[in-house]
């Protein structure tokens, strides 16, 4: 069971939410059922270390961050902020199924 499940929808948005998955039994932080597309997830904090997300095969693509500037916070990000800005330099790759799902501003 994942701390946040969404059912194969569309355009629905996740912001400014505290994710924690660290409780026992959960499989991941986020789970996107199968057909599951275009829904925004950011300014969350997803704090944990199980999977950041869960996707079926046949996801489709999901908008991680504002697409201006900042995305979510993800305890397990190991990219850098040389310019110590708090948002990651290097995208997060959440899947490579299919590579639209990042958040570019971790």
């Amino acid at each position: 069971m994942p701390s946040v499940s969404i059912a194969p929808q569309t355009t629905e948005c996740l912001e400014n939410n505290i994710v924690d998955n660290n409780w026992e039994g959960l499989s991941a932080a986020i789970d996107l059922a199968g057909g599951s597309q275009n829904n925004r997830f950011y300014y969350n904090n997803i704090i944990g270390t199980l999977p950041l997300a869960d996707f079926e095969t046949s996801h489709g693509s999901n908008i991680w961050d504002d697409t201006v500037s900042r995305g979510n916070y993800w305890s397990s990000y190991t990219g850098q902020d040389a310019n110590e800005n708090g948002i990651g330099d290097i995208p997060l790759v959440l899947t490579d199924v299919n590579p639209v799902n990042n958040d570019n501003y971790p």
